[in-house]
C-alpha cells in the first residue's frame, strides 16, 4: 500500500479547482497598487473580485448595437465604393447584454460575391451605445464606441 502524500494531494486539488491570474506591472505600478491595497486593507484576491463585480455592473449600464449590411463596389480599374445595398444581410439589433450582443454578432455569416463588374461584400459591426437608446433610429454612430467589426472585402478603396 502506498503512503498518502498530503503535498501531492494539495497540489493536485489546486490544479483541478484553481487558476492563477498573472499580470506584469512596472515596479512603480506594483508599489502603488500594494500601497493602495494596504491602505484600505484589501488582499489582491479581494481587489480582483471587487473589480470583476464593478465591471459587471458597468456592463449592465450600457447597451450594445449590432449592425450588418452589404456594400456594393463597381470595377473601374480599381473597386469603387457605390454605397450600401439591401441584400438580405441587414441585421440591426440593440442588446442590454454584451454577451448576447457578441453571440448575435458571431452568428452573422458574411459573404463576398462578384457579379460582373459589381462586388457585393458583407460587413458586421458591434458598438457600445448610450444606455438611454431605445430605438435604432436614435443611434448616432459618431458617438458610439466601435468594439469590433469585420468585412469580407476590405481593400475596396
Amino acid at each position: 500500500m502506498t503512503k498518502f502524500n498530503q503535498n501531492e494531494y494539495i497540489n493536485d486539488y489546486k490544479k483541478e479547482h484553481y487558476s492563477q491570474f498573472k499580470v506584469d506591472l512596472k515596479k512603480e505600478e506594483k508599489k502603488e497598487l500594494d500601497e493602495l491595497l494596504n491602505a484600505v486593507n484589501l488582499t489582491k484576491k479581494e481587489f480582483l473580485l471587487n473589480s470583476v463585480s464593478k465591471l459587471k455592473e458597468e456592463i449592465k449600464m450600457k447597451k450594445y448595437y449590432v449592425h450588418s449590411g452589404t456594400f456594393n463596389c463597381e470595377k473601374r480599374g480599381n473597386w469603387i465604393y457605390n454605397g450600401d445595398v439591401f441584400n438580405g444581410n441587414d441585421n440591426n439589433e440593440i442588446f442590454d447584454d454584451v454577451f448576447e450582443a457578441r453571440e448575435f454578432y458571431d452568428s452573422i455569416k458574411l459573404k463576398d460575391n462578384v457579379e460582373g463588374n459589381n462586388r457585393y461584400s458583407d460587413y458586421k459591426e458591434l458598438y457600445e451605445v448610450d444606455s438611454n437608446i431605445d430605438s435604432i433610429d436614435d443611434i448616432d454612430l459618431d458617438k458610439a464606441k466601435l468594439i469590433i467589426d469585420e468585412c469580407t472585402f476590405v481593400d475596396y478603396m
